[in-house]
């Protein structure tokens, strides 16, 4: 990756290619987080509407 203390082009290409894998992963873990979240808020208020009723 590095070239005398530089990056290489093939090194700087990996490296993004790395770092836009992981930022992916991690932004589909934050959006599957979130609706499970509203998802559950969902669940938990219609099963105390349907207990009330």
């Amino acid at each position: 990756m590095y070239n005398d203390d530089n990056l290489s082009e093939e090194g700087r290409l990996a490296l993004i290619a790395f770092l836009g894998v992981t930022l992916g992963v991690i932004g589909a873990s934050t959006m599957v987080k979130g609706i499970s979240i509203k998802l559950a808020e969902r669940a938990a208020k219609k099963s105390l509407q349907i207990a009330l009723t």
